[in-house]
This record gives structure tokens, C-alpha cells and sequence, in this order.
């Protein structure tokens, strides 16, 4: 089935036109020098497991660059956009089944999208309605999308991959951070080849706005956060809007994606059940409460940069220690296990028990807390 859309809309920005067949977007150019370029996209659990696979057909030239779509209104899902570009709609197509089939012959557990449910995603980070009147228009250093029912606005913001220390655990906390502040949008992260053949990766932030409104700046706040300059706001124009769409980088820089992997190999995928509802139970109670925190392992939460948070499922006094003995004379610390018997013999080791600013609790205590308490200390 093919559903075509001309969608020369009113306002100061022409869209594009696109044609959708079956797991790919088409896009036609105008030129005499025909092209055309194509978009897939995947949905997955994990983006670790198939990192490799899209790299090997990044180097074979089977597609022209990939990019990860995270959304943070949508926590668990997870988008992968493919793009293909030749003179031959035929190719695209054949190397588009290559693909296909080399992917859902893995183990992965991937879904390619297709039909309205791929079209809907496609262009979703823009558009809701496609059949209203839309417009696009500069408002300052933002983009505001209208059409007859609503408004948002999209402000766009690189991300400083290099200064990051903890990048297995940075998507994480960013989303946490994120959510804290009630602010939503799209993470995406774009891979293409760069110089001898190796993977470059660029990475942004996406806040979209539905009240159009004067808000504290999210630069600032997550800056301040993280006590670096990860975030920078860009000016976009709108011609950058198919950039967007087409989940292109923001800047023509990159790093090595080889130094970066640890991003999307998340160790803490490895938790305990048990242990990691503990912990989404806890996060949850500082969302709630508004309390700013970073989870810097599975074991370990900082907490509006004044307290860390020690959980364990099994007692581990040597990293108790270690953490005391670094920490203990800038934060205050709370230790809990998830067990009696392990809590009975963190109450026995004296090296620990009594040091100041080091606080033993047992896990129901430390669910009772006064979670406001946290942001009255901080301020």
C-alpha cells in the first residue's frame, strides 16, 4: 500500500514531500540529477546489542548514517532511524531487505515500523497533524510550530560528549534530571562515518514546549547540575527543521564513537530484580517530592549535591568503606541494605557505625524519610 502526501503547506516554511511504502519514507529530489533518499525505523529494547551490526553497515556503505531517538516522555522506548540515499529507488529497496533480513535473523528483539505506525513516528518530533494548516517560524533563538489547534516550541541544545566522566550511567541521569524539572523532549544521538573510515557520533537535546511562555532556562539548570558546560544552546533557523526531522546532527563535528561506547553499554542492565525495584521505588519518591539526585551506579545516588545514597542487595563493606573514607567529610551519608541479617552486620562494624555524617538505616526507614528534608539542606 502506498500513501503519498504533498505537503506544501501555508506559512514561511515549504515541507517537503515524502511517499511511504510499506518500512521505508521516500523522499524524491527535484533536481534534474535524480536522487532519492530513504528513512527506516526500528524499534528496540537495548541499543547496545546492535551497535556493531549498524557499524558494519555504516563501513559497507549499505546505509549513509544512523541515529538513536530517545524520548523523555517515553522512557522505555527506544527508536532507531536508518537512512539510505542512492539514484535508484530500486537499490534502496534491495539493500533495504538486506538489511531486514540480517536483522531479524539476530536475536534482537526488534520491530521495523511500517505503514501509518512509521509514518506517525517519522514525524511526530515535528508535526501531530500533518492535514492543519502549519507554520514554522523563528522566535529568537527558537522554532515555533503552529497549526490550527495548537503550539510548541522546539529549542535545540549540543551536547559536550568529551567532558562527561560517567558515561555509562549519563542518559540515565539526564532523563532523570530531565523529569525532575518537569521538561520534556527528544535525545538524539547520530552516527555517520568520518575520516579512515571510523564512526563519528553527534549528539543533542531537543526540549519541546507546549506553553509558549517565558520558562527558566534548561541550559543553565542542567549545566549548574552537572558543574560543567554540557549543555549549548543553538540558534537554528528554519531550514533546520528537515535536519530534525531527518535526525541529522546539530553541528558537522563529532567525536570517536570508539571513546563513547559506554554510553549505550549500561551496566546497570545487569541489577538484580529485586534491587532495581528497590531503586525505582526510591527514585520515584525523589521525583515526587521534586528532589534533584544523579545515579552514579547501581549501588550509589547523590543527591542535590550534598548527600549520597548507598543501597546494596548484599553487604560489601570494602566499597562502604572506600566511599566513606572519600566522601564522608563532604556529604552526608546514608547506608542501607536490603536484607536484615546483612543490616545486623552493618551495625556491628564499628568502622563504619560510628562516623560522623554516616547514617545506618534499614530499608523501610529509609522509604519513611522526609525527602523534602533533602532540599532544605541543599538550599
Amino acid at each position: 500500500m502506498k500513501k503519498n502526501y504533498d505537503m506544501n503547506k501555508k506559512g514561511k516554511f515549504k515541507l517537503l514531500s515524502y511517499i511511504i511504502e510499506e518500512h521505508l519514507v521516500f523522499y524524491k529530489s527535484q533536481c534534474k540529477n535524480e536522487k532519492f533518499i530513504a528513512f527506516s525505523i526500528i524499534e528496540i529494547n537495548f541499543f547496545k546489542p546492535i551497535i556493531s551490526l549498524l557499524n558494519d553497515f555504516l563501513k559497507k556503505k549499505l546505509i549513509h548514517y544512523y541515529s538513536f531517538q530517545l524520548n523523555t516522555f517515553k522512557k522505555n522506548k527506544k527508536e532507531i532511524l536508518l537512512n539510505f540515499e542512492d539514484s535508484k529507488k530500486e537499490r534502496i529497496i534491495k539493500v533495504f531487505n538486506i538489511i531486514y533480513q540480517k536483522l531479524t535473523e539476530t536475536n534482537l528483539q526488534i520491530q521495523f515500523l511500517n505503514e501509518k505506525i512509521l509514518e506517525t513516528s517519522f514525524i511526530n518530533l515535528i508535526f501531530e497533524d500533518i492535514n492543519s494548516n502549519i507554520s514554522v517560524i523563528n522566535k529568537s533563538e527558537s522554532l515555533l510550530i503552529t497549526n490550527n489547534k495548537d503550539a510548541k516550541q522546539l529549542d535545540f541544545y549540543r551536547i559536550d560528549l568529551a567532558i562527561i566522566k560517567n558515561k555509562n550511567s549519563f542518559i540515565y541521569n539526564f532523563f532523570n534530571i530531565i523529569s525532575s524539572f518537569k521538561r520534556e523532549g527528544y535525545l538524539i544521538f547520530h552516527f555517520k562515518i568520518g575520516l579512515n573510515n571510523n564512526v563519528k557520533l553527534n549528539s543533542y537535546f531537543v526540549e519541546v514546549s507546549k506553553k509558549i511562555e517565558e520558562m527558566f532556562s534548561i541550559e543553565k539548570k542542567i549545566n549548574n547540575f552537572f558543574n560543567i558546560n554540557l549543555l549549548e544552546r543553538q540558534d537554528v533557523k528554519i531550514k533546520f527543521v528537515s535536519n530534525f526531522l531527518w535526525r541529522l546532527g546539530i553541528t558537522d563535528g563529532g567525536v570517536p564513537l570508539k571513546d563513547f561506547y559506554n554510553l549505550f553499554f549500561n551496566k546497570e542492565q545487569n541489577c538484580t530484580l529485586d534491587l532495581s525495584k528497590f531503586n525505582n521505588r526510591l527514585e520515584q519518591t525523589l521525583l515526587n517530592n521534586q528532589v534533584k539526585f544523579i545515579r552514579l551506579n547501581k549501588n550509589l545516588l547523590f543527591i542535590e549535591q550534598c548527600f549520597l545514597v548507598l543501597v546494596f542487595k548484599k553487604l560489601n563493606s570494602h566499597y562502604i568503606l572506600r566511599i566513606i573514607e572519600k566522601y564522608h567529610s563532604k556529604y552526608i551519608i546514608y547506608i542501607t541494605t536490603l536484607h536484615d541479617l546483612d543490616y545486623k552486620k552493618l551495625l556491628e562494624i564499628k568502622t563504619i557505625n560510628q562516623i560522623e555524617n554516616v547514617n545506618l538505616l534499614n530499608p523501610s526507614e529509609i522509604q519513611e524519610l522526609n525527602y523534602k528534608a533533602f532540599k532544605r539542606k541543599a538550599i
